[in-house]
């Protein structure tokens, strides 16, 4: 089933993802170095298929999110008229962590997501802007009062 798929495939995906080689190396409980020579094309070692397995399940995932973030743009513009969308982006593991407690880690992924978002949003004449989390709360509360 995976026999088809690179090195470089692997490592485009990952990286799509917003998924470190760190990362992906303690989802999986092997040596970081594993992770690179799974990428290196001159080494003759492979990911193996529960590499794969992780990245497509993550890969799955993301496209799960961002039709839904999508999804909520598209009908807060039918329903208010607004061509704009905000989207979070963290500005570092620490804040991400403090708004998703234990799931730190995953601060690039959600950054990830959201650029994805944004360029579908863009290609679908929003406007999109990012805020960090922490400057997307204060930008709020001004504009609320």
């Amino acid at each position: 089933m995976y026999e088809d798929r690179s090195s470089t495939d692997f490592r485009a995906r990952r990286e799509a993802l917003g998924m470190t080689q760190g990362l992906l190396a303690h989802l999986l409980e092997v040596d970081i170095r594993t992770v690179k020579r799974w990428e290196n094309p001159e080494t003759p070692w492979e990911p193996p298929e529960d590499a794969w397995e992780l990245i497509d399940q993550y890969t799955a995932l993301q496209a799960q999110v961002v039709d839904e973030a999508c999804d909520r743009a598209y009908d807060a513009r039918e329903l208010h008229g607004t061509g704009t969308v905000q989207l979070a982006y963290w500005h570092d593991r620490d804040e991400y962590d403090a708004a998703h407690p234990g799931d730190g880690c995953m601060w690039q992924m959600a950054n990830a997501n959201s650029r994805l978002a944004g360029s579908i949003l863009a290609m679908g004449a929003f406007e999109v802007r990012y805020g960090y989390r922490g400057l997307a709360d204060t930008l709020e509360k001004s504009q609320k009062s």
